[in-house]
């Protein structure tokens, strides 16, 4: 295992295998405990911890399903309000809009959101933040303190999501409503007002980047701690390292299709410009300025892994995929049984 510093005590991976993010997410989030997989060096998920006190599973968990099924950022993610996703009860991936205000470099765009992360976000929204939402209510939390209050929100083809202030009915496009405002709007509903922000505290309070900091550091201490026990490699995980994950898997299975679809063989050299679409298509899904830039990040590992024909995986699955890939290069992790 390489390490990314002379006394670097844990590796920060910079892709996960599916069964690896699963691993860290029920282990570190949810509070399962680890066992010994059927390799060395690997593990299973085992039974829940009951000595571990873990708080706020469904919100972290619809949290990090939602940053490794779409891309997002960090700063994204943490800014998004319920309105603005898509319905939750979907059976198959459907679109939603990233507006400008809350991107990098202010730059919307359409995002891909999948059934299981859809499922995951639901949940959460009907369970712990009616709940957290609930308590602030009790608490007289948002009858004082620097909150906006919106009457209404509307939806147009014409103009997409606006939203109308309660002083004095003006409206406003969400496309330009920054990060700092974003956590400070309430709204109206039959059981009371409550924040627009889709992540809440216990509190009922939004949530912020220096909050979701601290989420990822016990869940990666939790998680190291299970690793210590069980012997297998340390591990980190970020919002970043979610957000290569994605990127890669999902680029894997472009190639996939395109060689289908396309009837290329694993025999002919590789050829970016055949698959200048799939690269094009996770530029726009991540959001990245520059095709460069994707293409500079990811062209290595899929060159590789054709080379050697690991985009063929075992039956066409993903995961055994990245675990070929793991054994040969330590930027991917796949420490999980799959």
């Amino acid at each position: 295992m390489r390490f990314v510093a002379k006394n670097a005590r844990e590796y920060r991976g910079k892709w996960l295998s599916p069964a690896t993010y699963r691993g860290w997410r029920d282990i570190g989030l949810l509070g399962y405990r680890m066992q010994p997989g059927e390799k060395q060096g690997k593990y299973q998920v085992g039974l829940p911890d009951t000595t571990c006190r873990v708080r706020n599973k469904e919100r972290n968990r619809a949290y990090v399903d939602l940053a490794i099924h779409t891309g997002l950022r960090r700063s994204e993610n943490t800014s998004l309000l319920v309105c603005e996703l898509p319905p939750q009860q979907v059976d198959e991936p459907v679109e939603f809009w990233l507006p400008p205000a809350i991107t990098k470099g202010g730059n919307g765009r359409m995002l891909l959101e999948t059934p299981g992360a859809a499922l995951a976000v639901h949940k959460y929204i009907i369970g712990e933040r009616r709940d957290a939402i609930a308590n602030a209510r009790a608490a007289q939390r948002y009858e004082s303190g620097d909150w906006l209050l919106i009457e209404s929100v509307h939806r147009s083809a014409q103009h997409g999501l606006r939203v109308k202030w309660a002083d004095g009915g003006r409206y406003a496009s969400l496309d330009s409503v920054p990060p700092a405002t974003r956590a400070r709007l309430l709204i109206r509903t039959d059981d009371g007002v409550e924040p627009m922000a889709l992540w809440l505290t216990e509190r009922g309070v939004p949530m912020n980047g220096w909050a979701w900091n601290a989420v990822f550091k016990t869940a990666n201490r939790r998680y190291a701690d299970e690793c210590r026990r069980v012997g297998v490699p340390l591990l980190s995980v970020s919002a970043h390292s979610l957000r290569f994950s994605y990127a890669l898997m999902y680029l894997i299975a472009l190639h996939r299709h395109i060689d289908k679809i396309e009837g290329y063989s694993f025999s002919d050299t590789y050829d970016y410009t055949r698959y200048h679409r799939a690269y094009r298509r996770v530029q726009v899904q991540l959001g990245h300025k520059d095709l460069t830039t994707t293409r500079q990040r990811y062209l290595e590992a899929i060159v590789d892994m054709r080379d050697d024909d690991l985009l063929l995986g075992a039956a066409g699955d993903l995961g055994a995929t990245l675990v070929a890939l793991a054994a040969r290069t330590s930027l991917v992790r796949a420490d999980a049984d799959e």
